[in-house]
């Protein structure tokens, strides 16, 4: 992979490392049977542990006295000679160590290399078929890094075309993943297992919103790059997955029947049926409510970048509200597309409940 190393490997574990990587390993462990499982990225100098339960299972002889240097040794199982030439090529192999199977995940760079260790199996313990049974849990481990290899360049990307300062949510400028791109369920999978559950409860212009999740601090660039990505063709299983963390919302906000009507924000970047209006109508859907277009597009160009709301043509209404309303929106950065939506519903004598999925 191109792209550095030390970001995709901080990733892994400011991301997934703390809630998701352990009990991927635990699961692992009991699976398997062993009681020792880490996830590790070698080089010829060191190993640095991503994580790991039980206990580290890898560790790394410095050089010892007479100018030797110690080797790492443990019996390597795989079924695919490119990954063996690579796992060889970081640190010498021997065959004199016995409980421990380690697992090439990922080539990292041509001096790095993330791999699956698992030890402590019981006495008699087939590793070839352990191996066998933890090439689900590697194949889902290499394509979570992958994608944050494709996420950590289009990320890149947006920073260095975009304005300094807080970050919208737009199109992406260039195909996202052009070269090997993830399958959108694995983007969807990323953006839906890191971003955080957080209901809260902000006010802008007078107006109070309320969100269902937010932004992951040392993942956000990324999370950003995916919501950009999915947006621009929105997998039917992401969107309703999204609507009913919405419509779940909305019910603990104000019940069952609390709502007559669901609006949207209306779209800008990604045309008149974009993400938010699919989100709207999707709600609706769930809660067995009409989704009523009360505004109408208005064409933005650039990026969703709070500095340009104020460039924006204002927001003018097609149709009446139709009762209480649920006012849905996608993502909130700074507020002010929202606010200024529900102003405009209040002012025509609606009763309404601002109700974003991500609130920065």
């Amino acid at each position: 992979m191109s792209v550095a190393f030390e970001s995709v490997a901080d990733a892994l574990l400011d991301g997934f490392g703390r809630e998701h990587l352990d009990e991927t390993l635990r699961y692992l462990s009991v699976s398997l049977g062993c009681l020792a499982a880490s996830l590790a990225i070698v080089t010829k100098e060191e190993v640095r542990t991503v994580s790991a339960i039980g206990s580290k299972v890898l560790s790394w002889r410095r050089p010892i006295a007479g100018g030797r240097t110690g080797r790492l040794s443990f019996p390597v199982v795989t079924d695919q000679p490119d990954a063996l030439a690579a796992l060889a090529a970081h640190f010498p192999i021997a065959d004199n160590s016995r409980n421990l199977l380690v697992i090439p995940v990922i080539e990292l760079d041509p001096a790095k290399l993330l791999v699956l260790a698992c030890a402590s199996f019981p006495s008699g313990a087939d590793l070839a078929a352990a191996a066998a049974s933890a090439q689900r849990i590697v194949q889902i481990l290499r394509s979570q890094v992958r994608l944050l290899a494709e996420l950590a360049e289009s990320s890149a990307l947006a920073c260095a075309t975009e304005p300094a300062g807080p970050v919208g949510v737009a199109e992406p400028r260039e195909p996202f993943g052009a070269a090997n791109p993830e399958p959108p369920e694995v983007v969807s999978d990323f953006l839906l297992s890191t971003l955080v559950r957080r209901r809260s409860m902000r006010v802008r212009r007078d107006l109070v919103y309320f969100g269902v999740r937010s932004w992951r601090s040392p993942l956000k660039s990324y999370q950003i790059s995916a919501l950009r990505a999915l947006k621009r063709n929105p997998p039917p299983a992401f969107l309703h997955t999204v609507a009913a963390e919405v419509a779940d919302e909305a019910v603990r906000l104000g019940g069952r029947q609390a709502f007559q009507s669901v609006t949207a924000v209306p779209c800008g970047h990604s045309g008149p049926d974009g993400f938010s209006q699919q989100l709207g109508i999707e709600v609706a859907r769930q809660l067995q409510l009409p989704f009523v277009r009360v505004f109408a597009y208005r064409r933005v160009s650039g990026s969703s970048h709070p500095k340009t709301n104020a460039k924006r043509p204002p927001i003018q209404m097609i149709a009446a509200p139709d009762g209480n309303t649920l006012l849905v929106d996608d993502v909130a950065t700074s507020g002010a597309h929202i606010a200024e939506a529900g102003a405009m519903l209040r002012k025509a004598g609606a009763h309404v409940t601002p109700l974003v999925w991500i609130s920065a």
